[in-house]
């Protein structure tokens, strides 16, 4: 029985070792998860206090927030496109690449393509309407096969779908293969 005993208190040792480890574990995740709670809040505030033409996500600015909205807002707009596009060649079309006008915006909106160096824009869109997407584009001008950095920028309208009250630009990497 003396054994018994002898061994009890080893195993207290570490029974109370692995509780203070795991409350130390618990206090350094609880500080780790508010300090970055807190932090996230602060970059929000700042950005929102002087950012224009930022991309919101649709989870955050859903079309049901635009009832009773300002119509003509454009201190923000969703972006809903992909980046890069591919071209068979020149004059056909690309089978990848999509723009939208998301349901969430309230402005209708076209779009123009540049790539630098060139000196007239290399597409230009119809007006797209929120909710109204465009692919299967063809340029309106033939590119030579390459790659290209370009610029897509959107020009968005008054609900009249004629006056310009805003733009902003977005990278686009084009492809055309031959």
């Amino acid at each position: 029985m003396t054994e018994r005993k002898a061994g009890h208190p080893v195993i207290l040792g570490v029974m109370r070792t692995a509780a203070v480890l795991l409350t130390v574990t618990a206090l350094t995740m609880a500080f780790i998860l508010i300090r970055h709670r807190v932090t996230g809040i602060n970059a929000e505030n700042s950005e929102s206090a002087g950012a224009r033409n930022r991309v919101v996500s649709d989870n955050l600015y859903g079309s049901d927030s635009i009832i009773g909205g300002d119509v003509n807002n454009t201190e923000s707009y969703d972006v809903k496109m992909n980046a890069e596009w591919t071209f068979r060649n020149g004059s056909t079309p690309s089978e990848d690449a999509y723009v939208e006008n998301p349901v969430s915006n309230t402005n209708p909106v076209y779009f123009e393509v540049f790539v630098p160096g060139l000196k007239n824009t290399v597409y230009r869109s119809p007006v797209l309407k929120p909710g109204s997407h465009i692919e299967n584009i063809t340029f309106d001008s033939v590119l030579p096969s390459g790659k290209y950095n370009a610029v897509l920028k959107y020009s968005l309208l008054e609900t009249d779908s004629e006056t310009v009250t805003g733009s902003l630009q977005m990278a686009l990497k084009i492809t055309v293969q031959s």
